[in-house]
């Protein structure tokens, strides 16, 4: 009987010995996404167009996000995009793989003809003409901080940081150095800033000129101007007209608050995350 034991034991080990070097036989490593994105040219005349595809592997969603070019954003594969107006733009592609791991591209764009009027705020986009230096307010519960981590563009961004304090809400302020601006001459172009965030609440921007605001809701169920709470810039364009829509009695000519970052909520709780960063902001026609 002992014998008989013996051999089946060494049966049933020579079994699974087998049976574990087909299992770590068939085992596949993990191969990382890779980002795999290109050009047809990046120095083109005003009114032409460059054509951008994504060759990238394992993607999970994909953002471009064309400074002054039409379209400003898509998530096709191939995009091909018109530049209407002289001056050095970004393209900038953003990848998430399958497995979370988020990737970014950016390309310059030189387009040749005529550089339309800008007001440069906060922004080190060398052609961006420069409007007006600022001050920063921390009107409540908002600690404002220039960071060097992760800029929209150039080396420095602007980060809205919550203090985590229960409060009636959250705002903090851009306002011009030495006093109200003049920007009328913009009424009929685009309030161009980057943000970033992963906020999931309602936010607004006021704009703030002669006593008087003119106010653009950020509803992240909308997604206006393009603007997702993924965690990753979004330059967004909003035309003027929206803020004067809002309030026909704006006073461009005395603008005393470019950038006010408000919760559009009554009240805010410890808990909640209201971070936002703030980057190459500036007017333009």
């Amino acid at each position: 009987m002992k014998p008989f034991i013996t051999a089946s034991i060494l049966f049933s080990l020579i079994l699974l010995l087998f049976s574990c070097e087909e299992d770590v036989a068939n085992v596949e490593l993990f191969e990382p996404g890779t980002l795999e994105a290109t050009s047809t040219n990046t120095s083109i005349v005003a009114g032409e167009t460059v054509t951008f595809t994504d060759n990238s592997t394992k993607v999970y969603e994909r953002t471009w996000t064309f400074t002054g070019g039409t379209p400003e954003t898509s998530s096709d594969p191939q995009v091909t995009v018109t530049y209407e107006r002289g001056g050095t733009f970004s393209a900038q592609l953003q990848v998430k793989y399958v497995d979370n791991q988020i990737e970014r591209k950016e390309f310059t764009v030189e387009v040749e003809g005529v550089v339309l009027a800008n007001f440069g705020i906060y922004t080190e986009d060398g052609a961006v003409t420069p409007g007006s230096n600022i001050t920063l307010v921390e009107n409540n519960a908002y600690n404002i901080a220039t960071i060097a981590t992760d800029p929209y563009e150039g080396a420095e961004a602007l980060r809205f940081q919550f203090d985590a304090q229960d409060t009636w809400g959250v705002m903090g302020t851009i306002k011009p150095e030495g006093g109200a601006v003049d920007i009328s001459e913009f009424a009929d172009g685009f309030y161009n800033v980057a943000l970033k965030t992963t906020c999931s609440k309602i936010m607004l921007i006021r704009l703030q000129g002669g006593g008087q605001n003119g106010i653009v809701t950020l509803d992240p169920s909308q997604e206006p101007y393009g603007f997702k709470r993924d965690g990753a810039w979004h330059l967004l364009s909003i035309p003027i007209a929206d803020f004067l829509s809002n309030n026909p009695e704006l006073d461009l000519t005395a603008i005393s608050d470019l950038l006010v970052l408000r919760s559009g909520e009554s009240s805010v709780t410890s808990t909640e995350d209201w971070d936002f960063y703030v980057d190459n902001f500036y007017l333009s026609k």
